[in-house]
């Protein structure tokens, strides 16, 4: 596929706490086909439906975010894992709430979603970049599948933003 190359507007997502650099530039800027893995739960976060749909919704965000706005970077399917130079993984650090009774008496309904990861060469595993995003909500306004999608989008913005 070819996508036009187009400026991302970080600015139009909401902002995350955001623990991410660049470790091999050059190497960025030569740009390929990336395999996103599936972010697994770390420890402390239950493997069950929801950090399922999360992952996913992280997978999705990144995939937007890469294949509308590079000409750099395809995301590829799991079935062309072969023709992959770069690889995406990572693990859902953090999801959480407050308690609904604790916001009854000190502050609304609030999530909170982290997850940090890695962009390196298939064949060398030489690590080209890291991130790490946090971010805390308000569970009334967004829900943690949006949470995730923004955050995955994040992730594909600061791979854009390094070139």
């Amino acid at each position: 596929m070819n996508f036009s190359k187009q400026t991302p507007q970080r600015t139009a997502i909401i902002p995350s706490v955001s623990l991410s650099r660049i470790i091999d530039q050059n190497r960025l800027f030569q740009g390929g086909k990336i395999y996103v893995k599936f972010f697994q739960p770390g420890v402390g976060v239950l493997a069950n439906e929801q950090s399922d749909k999360l992952s996913l919704m992280i997978l999705r965000g990144i995939g937007v975010m890469i294949n509308e706005t590079s000409g750099s970077f395809q995301i590829i399917l799991e079935e062309n894992y072969k023709e992959a130079d770069l690889i995406i993984d990572g693990h859902l650090v953090e999801v959480g709430s407050t308690p609904k009774w604790h916001g009854w008496f000190m502050r609304p309904d609030k999530g909170s979603v982290e997850i940090k990861g890695r962009l390196y060469e298939k064949e060398s595993g030489k690590v080209i970049a890291i991130f790490k995003e946090h971010m805390d909500f308000n569970r009334k306004k967004k829900s943690f599948e949006e949470i995730a999608l923004i955050l995955g989008q994040n992730i594909g913005s600061f791979l854009l933003e390094s070139l």
